[in-house]
């Protein structure tokens, strides 16, 4: 596996403990919609929180946020429209995106809550 990759799984772990630990609960991993995936889709307070994780080893190129443009909002947007319906749900929804930066052997980790606002 690409080096990449295998930060990837590792910041999408981080960020599903700190969720955890703040008292989400973990609904689905990595779920799949034709093109679309959803990182993690968790609850709490009654809502469906669908997230999105990025994770780097540094910010050269900018914030782990900033690599989710417009294209990837309407893919999270699409997904999350394919999740409700084929979970028959009608509870409120927000969208989140994580970023996990990996340095010096360390998570950083920072929630960013109702981050795309445009959505369903």
């Amino acid at each position: 596996m690409a080096q990449h990759n295998d930060l990837g799984i590792k910041g999408e772990a981080a960020a599903r403990d700190y969720l955890i630990l703040k008292g989400y609960k973990i609904l689905d991993i990595n779920w799949r919609f034709e093109k679309c995936e959803l990182d993690i889709v968790c609850e709490v307070d009654k809502l469906i929180v669908f997230v999105e994780v990025k994770t780097r080893s540094n910010t050269d190129f900018g914030s782990p946020a900033e690599f989710v443009g417009p294209a990837k909002q309407a893919k999270l947007i699409e997904g999350a429209e394919a999740y409700l319906e084929q979970k028959n749900s009608e509870k409120e929804i927000r969208f989140d995106i994580i970023e996990v930066l990996y340095q010096n052997n360390k998570f950083k980790i920072v929630h960013m809550e109702d981050a795309i606002r445009d959505g369903i």
